[in-house]
């Protein structure tokens, strides 16, 4: 809880300002449900900010090594240590048993999460921590200059840290986790892991207890259709250029004069989707899409592409439109 509440200050004191770059450190994340648990958290945020996840990854671990590391703690000392309270028994139990093994299994898929850096500092306690600050100083710069360059989005840090079952098809296939635990699903696009069809979003529905036990069973819908194919049909391709937020223009005052001034999103349509009508989620069937992730704009969050669409669907109805 101590971790948590502090990445929540470290966000939130940041009022608002543009950019907020939070390096975390915390060791009990040694597999899929700890890092969810960090997932959940800066879901709280996502809404304010386009927040991007970028993991640094041991590249092996060390038994031996890091038993020793145990074993030499004060007993004072903030983490697991040994001392009257905790016997060494007792405390390499913990270790190995809540800790080591559990990061043993989960490290293969953390080296392979989106964006991740992959480092030998944690082996080495002389430099280990001066290579881990100056990995994360290359994080803070480069987020100033390029931010969506940084990491992967939390979408796609979502998808990955939960339970991956995959329905193959020629188009997709769906990501799908324990209906209890997820908050997230989307069909992924075989060969461009950057491109997916968001069938379930994030639950951004409190106070609605009707789309809330809709959802709940959607989820549970699809977690039930694992092995089977999936197929996406899309056809239109839309540019959106984002009139609602005035940028500076290429002389420096705030009357663009040309379109190219304003933040865009880009996607693609989505016609058709081969799954059942138990499996669609009517707060989202009717705005099936595909974000082209290489066409947003800096600055813009994906999931603005949804409220594009559902104007763009209005509009072909002949109806107005409210954000």
């Amino acid at each position: 809880k101590g971790f948590e509440k502090n990445v929540e200050n470290l966000i939130t004191k940041q009022g608002d300002q543009e950019k907020v770059v939070v390096i975390g450190y915390d060791k009990n994340i040694p597999d899929e449900r700890g890092f969810q648990t960090l997932t959940n958290l800066l879901e709280r945020f996502s809404r304010n900010y386009d927040i991007r996840v970028v993991l640094i990854v041991p590249e092996s671990l060390n038994h031996d090594l890091f038993w020793k590391r145990v074993q030499a703690r004060p007993e004072t000392h903030v983490g697991l240590a040994i001392g009257p309270k905790l016997s060494a028994s007792k405390a390499y139990g913990i270790f190995k048993g809540i800790f080591f093994d559990q990061s043993s299994s989960f490290l293969p898929k953390a080296k392979a999460a989106p964006a991740a850096i992959i480092t030998d500092a944690f082996l080495d306690s002389n430099v280990g921590l001066k290579i881990i600050e100056d990995i994360t100083k290359q994080i803070v710069e480069k987020s100033k200059v390029e931010p969506r360059k940084v990491g992967a989005s939390l979408e796609d840090m979502v998808a990955w840290s939960s339970e991956s079952y995959t329905l193959e098809g020629t188009s997709a296939y769906t990501r799908v986790i324990d209906p209890k635990e997820a908050n997230w699903i989307g069909a992924q696009i075989e060969g461009n892991g950057d491109l997916h069809v968001t069938l379930v979003p994030f639950d951004t529905f409190k106070g609605n207890a009707e789309a809330q036990s809709e959802r709940k069973e959607v989820l549970d819908a699809l977690s039930k259709r694992q092995g089977e194919k999936v197929k996406v049909k899309c056809s239109k391709y839309h540019l959106a250029y984002i009139r609602s937020e005035v940028p500076e223009n290429r002389k420096g005052n705030k009357k663009p004069r040309h379109k190219e001034d304003y933040p865009k999103i880009a996607f693609w349509e989505v016609d058709e989707i081969s799954l059942e009508e138990k499996c669609m989620f009517s707060h989202q069937r009717d705005y099936y899409h595909i974000t082209d992730r290489e066409s947003i704009s800096k600055g813009v969050p994906a999931k603005t592409a949804f409220d594009a669409l559902k104007q763009i669907k209005a509009q072909r109805r002949g109806e107005s439109f409210t954000s």
